[in-house]
């Protein structure tokens, strides 16, 4: 699950999402999360370190598995 920042664009979470390998798979739920799953080739932790390092973009990151 992620959370963005209020003012990250479309265009930045797409590129990042890119860049993560990940794509979202539902969301956002009331509390602003969004479900991601990674895409083949890519491992979660890669994807979540990713995410992690993008903390002008990423609000919150949790990894469920």
């Amino acid at each position: 699950n992620v959370a963005f920042v209020p003012d990250a664009t479309e265009a930045t979470i797409r590129a990042l999402l890119q860049q993560a390998g990940v794509e979202i798979v539902s969301g956002p739920s009331a509390l602003g999360l969004y479900g991601l799953n990674v895409i083949e080739g890519t491992t979660p932790s890669a994807a979540q370190e990713v995410l992690r390092a993008a903390d002008d973009v990423v609000e919150s990151v949790d990894r469920t598995d």
